[in-house]
């Protein structure tokens, strides 16, 4: 859902943005911009880190996910995060658009975090606590994934006690699930850390190197394509699905 509003809110803005450097636009188009850039790149990040601790529990703690995990819990896990990420970023976004964006028809669609000290501490604490903090938490989760994987192999395939016993089935849906989140962690941390320290340089020591900045952002525009692709690739239940999907496509053109 994050990457759809991304890519439906999102992107073609930052693409309208990006081919436009330097232009200048009506102020309320800056402030839908930044409020739909600022949401939607938190919540995709977000979303991974809410990937990656659905399977810390599933693999750390197994039978308290398979006794408390539903999709009553997934759903409000999912709306408590979007909800925490908006509340973080909100009252910086409104500082900029009521006191410190430029008015009129003819401004540049930029947040300048130091036109105030309030704005500027906001700034730093959103890129720490949303992007920077969440790439950390994504590689020492996904190396505690791996170990702890590594451990359960080095002591056998079946454990003695039935109820940490699994069928086939079961082991099968967790291999393609740590096929899933290698791909996505992978994805995160070469799409994301780029831009992550570009923006890191800028808040805290005022360094923008243009180029790194630009091919950071291309980078990092990739990423919510391959999300999708990477879940197709990793469950063989969606490739099947979306073959039957374009299966059924070709009918309809073909009998139209």
């Amino acid at each position: 859902m994050a990457n759809l509003f991304h890519s439906i809110a999102s992107s073609p803005l930052e693409i309208a943005l990006l081919l436009s450097p330097g232009r200048q636009h009506p102020a309320v188009f800056c402030s839908i911009v930044l409020h739909f850039m600022y949401i939607s790149n938190a919540l995709m990040m977000q979303c991974h880190v809410l990937i990656t601790s659905n399977r810390v529990w599933a693999i750390i703690f197994p039978l308290s996910y398979r006794q408390h995990h539903s999709t009553r819990t997934a759903v409000f896990l999912c709306v408590l995060t979007w909800l925490s990420t908006c509340v973080v970023l909100l009252p910086g976004l409104l500082m900029d658009a009521l006191y410190f964006r430029e008015t009129g028809d003819n401004v540049t669609c930029l947040m300048d975090p130091k036109a105030h000290p309030s704005l500027y501490q906001w700034s730093m604490a959103t890129q720490i606590l949303l992007y920077v903090l969440p790439i950390g938490i994504l590689v020492a989760a996904y190396l505690l994934i791996c170990w702890k994987r590594h451990q359960r192999g080095t002591r056998g395939v079946v454990s003695r006690l039935p109820t940490e016993s699994m069928s086939i089935n079961q082991r099968k849906q967790s291999s393609k699930a740590f096929t899933a989140l290698t791909l996505l962690t992978v994805a995160v941390v070469v799409c994301w850390t780029p831009l992550a320290v570009c923006y890191c340089l800028l808040n805290f020591s005022g360094v923008v190197i243009a180029t790194f900045f630009q091919v950071a952002r291309y980078v990092w525009a990739i990423e919510p394509v391959l999300d999708p692709i990477f879940f197709i690739i990793a469950f063989d239940d969606l490739r099947a699905e979306l073959r039957d999907l374009l299966r059924m496509r070709f009918k309809c053109v073909r009998t139209a």
